[in-house]
């Protein structure tokens, strides 16, 4: 991703990796939280008055919160006509067909594993604000639907 500063208008270019390489991430994120400072312009006010580190941490959940939260976006989604849509992994975040059903399982009652739906959920995305869109709050995007439905 390429964060831009809307007072500086300095660049800064972030990547982390998956979450479940525990250390390496946790290095990552201080890493990209010094650097969200320090990228500014030495005259930018976010330079000497950031953010406090804690709004920008990531969150830390318990598996019953994240199995909660799944279950949630999940359920938001089954008014969005999803069948015409495929899921195809790339990049970092890569879901094999255990992790989807091992997560399917996890819930109660089990979530559907064939739905379109569900790696779409896992990875953070619910159903937006306006129709037929997605939107994640991990992320901020929000994507629309109508070419696919």
């Amino acid at each position: 991703d390429l964060l831009q500063c809307v007072s500086c208008k300095q660049y800064l270019s972030s990547h982390l990796p998956p979450p479940s390489e525990v250390r390496i991430y946790r290095d990552c994120a201080d890493h990209l939280k010094a650097a969200v400072i320090d990228a500014h312009d030495n005259t930018c006010i976010w330079k000497s008055n950031p953010t406090p580190l804690d709004t920008i941490a990531p969150e830390v959940l318990r598996k019953e919160e994240v199995i909660r939260n799944i279950v949630s976006r999940f359920e938001s989604m089954k008014s969005l006509e999803l069948q015409s849509i495929q899921f195809i992994p790339s990049g970092d975040y890569q879901l094999a067909e255990s992790d989807i059903q091992a997560v399917a399982s996890a819930c109660d009652p089990p979530l559907d594993v064939t739905s379109p739906a569900l790696p779409l959920a896992i990875l953070g995305w619910k159903k937006g604000a306006v129709d037929n869109t997605l939107h994640c709050d991990g992320c901020l995007r929000t994507i629309g639907l109508w070419q696919f439905l």
